[in-house]
């Protein structure tokens, strides 16, 4: 049909449509039958693949919504999503990960789609992704050898609680993935990212409070996440009291840590009273 007809160029209405951000034009086509999915034969783009380069979102939402594939692979090794990606197109993603897009298909030059979101600085792209078990990219491996099983988050933890417990810098360096993302929600000015980062900061509480130790409280694993109560305390060299308590959020992937939130604060001391209130 008419709907479907393609151009010299080898692109059907839809697709020029999509691409040009023509949204009634769409929508008309996607009524009269046009086919959402139609491929074009010499360059492999879809109208969703089109929209999505344009940044078109509200198009790209009508395509998802009419049944486009969202896992559709171009050029190789190109993916609607990675692109959306490649963009800062936080809105795109989410549209396309909540229709099914698969975060961890293609690759842009060796890159998957949470490299590119680390690379670019986009750190909601990237929580989003790994929320829907984006990983960093892996070339396909030989079957053989089997790879050894993936260290239980629980585990992980307990060889991070150990390093700091024996002031082991490079043991702990060694749990932590090169790029981590660090956050503290409470202390906006104190996030990081790099793993060169985490040396400073142990380096200097090592060094600050010989005596250090760090107690766990409670442990609670949810898929990649551990959730970890500590109280971490000492005497700085100083003679003063150091002393936090909290709650950690570790993301873990191949036995180490990729990023953390921590809501540790100082414990504050309370008053002494009486037993009705005020001095005793």
């Amino acid at each position: 049909s008419l709907v479907n007809a393609v151009s010299p160029e080898g692109f059907p209405p839809m697709g020029l449509a999509a691409y040009l951000g023509h949204e009634e034009v769409v929508e008309y086509l996607i009524s009269k039958g046009a086919d959402v999915n139609f491929t074009a034969p010499s360059t492999g783009f879809t109208a969703l693949t089109g929209a999505v380069s344009q940044r078109h979102a509200r198009i790209a939402d009508v395509l998802v919504r009419h049944g486009a594939q969202v896992n559709h692979v171009y050029e190789g090794s190109l993916t609607p999503l990675l692109v959306a990606t490649s963009q800062g197109d936080l809105n795109v993603v989410r549209l396309l990960l909540d229709h099914g897009a698969d975060a961890n298909l293609g690759a842009i030059e060796g890159k998957s789609a949470l490299d590119i979101a680390k690379e670019k600085g986009s750190r909601e792209i990237a929580e989003v992704l790994r929320q829907h078990g984006a990983t960093r990219w892996v070339p396909d491996a030989p079957a053989e050898p089997t790879s050894p099983p993936a260290a239980d988050p629980k585990t992980v933890l307990e060889k991070v609680r150990r390093a700091m417990n024996a002031h082991d810098l490079e043991g702990l360096l060694a749990l932590i993935e090169p790029e981590y993302e660090s956050e503290q929600p409470a202390h906006p000015d104190r996030a990081f990212q790099g793993r060169e980062q985490v040396r400073k900061n142990w380096g200097s509480i090592f060094a600050r409070v010989p005596d250090l130790r760090a107690d766990v409280l409670r442990t609670v694993v949810d898929g990649d996440t551990v959730w970890t109560e500590w109280h971490w305390h000492g005497v700085r060299s100083d003679g003063t009291k150091f002393d936090y308590r909290g709650v950690t959020l570790f993301r873990i992937w191949n036995g180490k840590l990729m990023a953390g939130r921590l809501f540790m604060e100082p414990v504050q001391e309370r008053k002494k009273e009486g037993p009705y209130g005020g001095s005793p």
